[in-house]
């Protein structure tokens, strides 16, 4: 009992951390980047990127053996499913729909999801090679 409230408080502090730094990250993005109102720059930067970082952790575990599957599983939840959020993503595509904005808001659906799964498979890819 006591090594599974261990791994749920490693869990939440890892999911606080990936909060803090998807916070951090959207302002810092939304106020140099974002010259684009309508385009949720942030979330595609974030969900994105963090899709790369959720291959590539997943590979080094599953391949390498560099991250154990205890840490990889709080890495995983906990910080990457609290740093990529789905629901932003849908939120961003919902306001451009509510708009009338289906061209846009179904761009972004598939920019979104195409770039998420490429960048997965590249995070995979890239922990394959690593020596």
């Amino acid at each position: 009992m006591n090594k599974i409230i261990s791994k749920l408080v490693l869990i939440a502090i890892a999911g606080s951390m990936g909060s803090l730094l998807r916070f951090g990250l959207s302002s810092f993005i939304e106020k140099h980047f974002s010259h684009y109102n309508q385009i949720p720059t942030a979330t595609i930067i974030i969900n994105c990127f963090g899709c790369f970082l959720f291959g590539l952790i997943w590979g080094l575990a599953e391949y390498k053996d560099w991250i154990s599957d205890e840490y990889s599983i709080i890495i995983l939840v906990g910080f990457l499913g609290a740093f990529t959020t789905f629901s932003s993503y849908a939120f961003d595509i919902t306001q451009h729909i509510q708009k009338n904005q289906l061209t846009l808001a179904l761009g972004l659906f598939t920019i979104q999801n195409f770039t998420a799964i490429l960048l997965t498979l590249a995070g995979i890819l890239v922990s394959k090679r690593i020596v």
